[in-house]
């Protein structure tokens, strides 16, 4: 089972970020480098031109064929793995003894991202303009509603989770 090996958080520096991609495609034990950040669309992001100094070749719509994955597997990747990644026992599924987070997505409905729109207190989006082919309509946080109708509900439920760092 594929399970992340690695993630960093690189400032904004051409040179920083292509040390990293080097050091990624150097170890044998990495199959797959992929770059979540590095839209290009912030005037600072320069993850594009450090892109260019590792790569040989473009694929121009490669994040395309990740609109193929089903629900499942994108549950998967970002649920099962990512807390069997970094040991958090009571996430990543939906199954007796686990904490239900759970995420209903509607996947008829597109919007276009917009910073106003956002219930974060961040106002700034990097996808701002990007038109979304699918839209969170209710989230559930350790089996209680959070999110639901547009809007933020109840007080908020958020813990630290505790994880190993050995």
């Amino acid at each position: 089972m594929p399970i992340l090996g690695d993630r960093v958080i690189c400032k904004d520096d051409a040179d920083v970020i292509a040390e990293q991609f080097r050091a990624w495609i150097a170890d044998p034990e990495i199959d797959v480098v992929i770059s979540t950040g590095g839209t290009g669309v912030t005037g600072r992001d320069v993850t594009p031109e450090a892109l260019k100094q590792v790569t040989d070749k473009e694929i121009p719509g490669f994040g395309e064929l990740f609109r193929w994955l089903s629900y499942q597997k994108i549950a998967q990747l970002a649920s099962w793995n990512t807390a069997q990644r970094y040991g958090l026992k009571n996430k990543g599924a939906i199954a007796v003894g686990y904490d239900a987070d759970i995420a209903i997505v509607d996947p008829n409905t597109s919007y276009v991202v917009k910073a106003e729109d956002s219930l974060s207190a961040q106002e700034y989006t990097p996808f701002e303009g990007f038109e979304l082919s699918a839209k969170v309509t209710d989230t559930f946080l350790r089996g209680n509603q959070i999110f639901g109708g547009g809007n933020v509900l109840g007080a908020p439920l958020g813990k630290y989770q505790f994880r190993p760092t050995a």
